[in-house]
Protein backbone atom coordinates (compact mmCIF):
# COMPACT_ATOMS: atom_id res chain seq x y z
CA UNK A 1 0.00 0.00 0.00
CA UNK A 2 3.27 2.46 0.80
CA UNK A 3 4.49 1.63 -2.69
CA UNK A 4 1.37 2.40 -4.42
CA UNK A 5 0.73 5.77 -2.32
CA UNK A 6 4.48 6.34 -3.35
CA UNK A 7 4.04 5.46 -7.17
CA UNK A 8 0.75 7.61 -7.00
CA UNK A 9 2.62 10.40 -5.37
CA UNK A 10 5.65 10.85 -7.96
CA UNK A 11 3.16 10.21 -10.79
CA UNK A 12 1.46 13.62 -9.82
CA UNK A 13 4.64 14.96 -9.15
CA UNK A 14 5.52 13.99 -12.51
CA UNK A 15 2.21 15.17 -14.12
CA UNK A 16 3.27 18.42 -12.93
CA UNK A 17 6.75 18.97 -13.67
CA UNK A 18 5.02 18.24 -17.45
CA UNK A 19 2.80 20.05 -17.23
CA UNK A 20 4.36 23.23 -16.19
CA UNK A 21 6.91 22.87 -18.57
CA UNK A 22 4.24 22.13 -21.23
CA UNK A 23 3.00 25.70 -20.05
CA UNK A 24 5.92 27.29 -19.69
CA UNK A 25 6.62 26.59 -23.86
CA UNK A 26 3.41 27.55 -24.67
CA UNK A 27 3.18 31.10 -23.41
CA UNK A 28 6.52 32.74 -24.60
CA UNK A 29 5.29 35.20 -26.17
CA UNK A 30 6.66 39.13 -24.86
CA UNK A 31 4.50 41.35 -23.19
CA UNK A 32 4.62 44.33 -21.77
CA UNK A 33 2.35 44.99 -18.38
CA UNK A 34 1.27 48.22 -18.42
CA UNK A 35 0.89 49.48 -14.13
CA UNK A 36 -0.17 52.80 -12.85
CA UNK A 37 2.88 55.18 -13.48
CA UNK A 38 5.33 52.39 -14.83
CA UNK A 39 5.34 49.62 -17.43
CA UNK A 40 7.84 46.83 -18.00
CA UNK A 41 10.29 45.91 -20.50
CA UNK A 42 9.16 42.91 -22.71
CA UNK A 43 8.63 39.67 -20.46
CA UNK A 44 7.36 36.35 -21.08
CA UNK A 45 3.71 35.35 -20.61
CA UNK A 46 4.48 32.28 -18.23
CA UNK A 47 6.80 34.98 -16.02
CA UNK A 48 3.75 37.60 -15.66
CA UNK A 49 1.42 34.57 -15.11
CA UNK A 50 3.65 32.66 -12.01
CA UNK A 51 4.38 36.40 -11.20
CA UNK A 52 1.07 37.29 -10.59
CA UNK A 53 -0.12 33.79 -9.17
CA UNK A 54 3.08 34.09 -6.42
CA UNK A 55 1.82 37.61 -5.77
CA UNK A 56 -1.98 36.52 -5.21
CA UNK A 57 -0.38 33.44 -2.93
CA UNK A 58 1.50 35.73 -0.87
CA UNK A 59 -1.73 38.24 -0.10
CA UNK A 60 -3.78 35.26 0.77
CA UNK A 61 -1.13 34.35 2.96
CA UNK A 62 -0.44 37.41 4.41
CA UNK A 63 -4.64 37.68 5.05
CA UNK A 64 -4.51 34.47 6.54
CA UNK A 65 -1.81 34.65 8.87
CA UNK A 66 -3.36 38.17 10.27
CA UNK A 67 -6.57 36.09 10.66
CA UNK A 68 -4.75 33.43 12.09
CA UNK A 69 -2.91 35.38 14.75
CA UNK A 70 -6.33 37.48 16.15
CA UNK A 71 -7.80 33.57 16.77
CA UNK A 72 -4.66 32.57 18.57
CA UNK A 73 -4.68 36.04 20.36
CA UNK A 74 -8.24 35.68 20.91
CA UNK A 75 -8.14 32.06 22.47
CA UNK A 76 -5.33 33.22 24.82
CA UNK A 77 -7.31 35.61 26.11
CA UNK A 78 -10.37 33.66 26.94
CA UNK A 79 -8.02 30.66 28.46
CA UNK A 80 -6.80 33.79 30.70
CA UNK A 81 -10.62 34.35 31.55
CA UNK A 82 -11.46 30.44 32.12
CA UNK A 83 -7.81 30.14 34.62
CA UNK A 84 -9.00 33.39 36.87
CA UNK A 85 -12.60 31.87 37.08
CA UNK A 86 -11.52 28.65 37.61
CA UNK A 87 -8.83 29.98 40.62
CA UNK A 88 -11.74 31.80 42.25
CA UNK A 89 -13.98 29.13 42.10
CA UNK A 90 -10.94 27.43 44.01
CA UNK A 91 -10.77 29.95 46.51
CA UNK A 92 -14.76 29.58 47.11
CA UNK A 93 -14.17 25.96 47.61
CA UNK A 94 -12.22 26.58 50.09
CA UNK A 95 -13.95 29.31 51.98
CA UNK A 96 -14.50 27.84 55.68
CA UNK A 97 -18.59 27.33 55.88
CA UNK A 98 -20.61 29.81 58.03
CA UNK A 99 -20.52 30.17 61.29
CA UNK A 100 -23.51 28.92 63.44
CA UNK A 101 -26.70 30.80 63.85
CA UNK A 102 -26.16 32.69 67.07
CA UNK A 103 -29.10 33.58 69.95
CA UNK A 104 -31.34 35.47 67.69
CA UNK A 105 -31.31 32.55 65.39
CA UNK A 106 -30.62 34.48 62.43
CA UNK A 107 -26.80 34.35 62.60
CA UNK A 108 -26.06 37.43 64.32
CA UNK A 109 -24.67 38.37 67.65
Amino acid sequence: MKMLKRLLALAVFLAAVWAAIEFRDRNLDPMVVHLLVWQTPPIAVWVVVVVAFLAGALGASLLLLLRVTRSNLTARRYRKAANKLESEVHQLRNLPLAAEPGPGGDGSV
